[in-house]
């Protein structure tokens, strides 16, 4: 993951307005994620954690906010995962 993803994603945190599809494309782009325009919808998923899913209009306008919802939500799952992944917890002594 990059650092200018990190900017944009915690843009997003703070604003969920005035984003545009073409955002979303760099947003899902530098943590990884893989697009598919074949349907009605932008869909981004994560060749790594297949589960990881979201649809982003194609509209070229300002999207409603609920994609930059659905966005943040998404994005934080994979920074958990990569979190623990990169630190596993120790097994317990019993």
């Amino acid at each position: 993951m990059s650092n200018k993803g990190d900017k944009l994603f915690d843009a997003m945190c703070r604003t969920k307005t005035g984003w545009k599809s073409s955002d979303f494309k760099k947003l899902f782009s530098q943590f990884g994620f893989e697009s598919d325009t074949s349907g009605k919808d932008i869909e981004y998923t994560h060749p790594d954690h297949s589960d990881l899913v979201c649809y982003v209009s194609k509209s070229s306008g300002d999207l409603a906010t609920g994609y930059a919802v659905a966005a943040v939500k998404i994005i934080k799952k994979l920074k958990e995962r990569i979190t623990v992944q990169e630190n596993p917890k120790e097994p317990e002594n019993l």
